[in-house]
């Protein structure tokens, strides 16, 4: 992602097909980036916030609903004698 800043200071409108709001925006679209290179605007690259933390992970190996009983595993049933 990069952030585009216009030779307009203030400037909010549609550039290149990116919305600008007092004079910023982001993008990454390879062909907006060109021309605002080419043109003037201050291309910079942005670092992606780290992603948030998952608030409650399931602890590892712990597939089973601790509500109920243990499923019972799949295996050869029990020969009948008859």
């Amino acid at each position: 992602m990069y952030e585009i800043k216009t030779p307009v200071e203030g400037f909010t409108g549609r550039v290149a097909g990116v919305d600008f709001t007092d004079g910023r925006a982001t993008t990454a679209a390879p062909a907006a980036l060109s021309y605002f290179t080419r043109r003037g605007y201050t291309v910079t690259p942005v670092e992606a916030p780290p992603p948030e933390p998952d608030p409650s992970p399931d602890p590892p190996g712990d597939d089973q609903d601790s509500d109920g009983p243990p499923a019972t595993p799949a295996g050869r049933s029990r020969s009948r004698k008859g």
